[in-house]
Order: C-alpha cells, then sequence, then structure tokens
C-alpha cells in the first residue's frame, strides 16, 4: 500500500490485524500488508484502514474508516478535538484514492 500525506499535519493509519503507520506531513510511505487477502468470505472491517490526523499538542481527528477492498476516489470532512480542551470542530478535508 502507498501513503502519501499532503498535508502538514501528521497522518495514522490503522490497519485491521496488520498495526499501525505514522506519516509525517508532506511525506509518504509503502506499507506492506502482510497475510492480506481480499476474499469475499472476510468481514468487510478486516479490510478496513483507518486513518486520522493530528497534530502534536493541538488536535486530533475522529477516525475514518476506509474500505481496501472498493476502489476508487473518497472525500470527508474530518471532525477534530481539541486536546487542551476537548472541544469540537469542523477539521480538514481528507481526500484518498484506494486502487
Amino acid at each position: 500500500v502507498q501513503i502519501e500525506n499532503n498535508s502538514r499535519l501528521a497522518l495514522v493509519c490503522h490497519f485491521q490485524n496488520n498495526g499501525d503507520a505514522i506519516v509525517p506531513g508532506q511525506q509518504s510511505t509503502s506499507v506492506f500488508l502482510r497475510n492480506f487477502v481480499f476474499d469475499d468470505n472476510r468481514t468487510h472491517d478486516q479490510s478496513l484502514v483507518s486513518i486520522s490526523l493530528f497534530k502534536e499538542g493541538a488536535f486530533s481527528t475522529a477516525p475514518i474508516n476506509i474500505p481496501l477492498h472498493e476502489s476508487g476516489i473518497f472525500a470527508w470532512r474530518t471532525v477534530a478535538s481539541s486536546l487542551k480542551d476537548s472541544r469540537r470542530f469542523s477539521g480538514p478535508f481528507v481526500v484518498v484514492k484506494v486502487s
């Protein structure tokens, strides 16, 4: 899986049963998903990646679940929570391409 983070925020990707990847702002990385098979018999939550953005000491966004078994371009407006006082506010847009 190729991950590009075009924002200035850190990107956290949590792959079901395969751990986490943190991609700093303006960087990219490749993640090898060991034993990952696209199989119609697997439950959909086993082929999801959960992503969120954060700015250290300031805020983080609520996780967004992205299906890896569906090709396409997906876009969402995130919801951010302040790490200082738990206020919630509209966060940045996230655009994800799955191919």
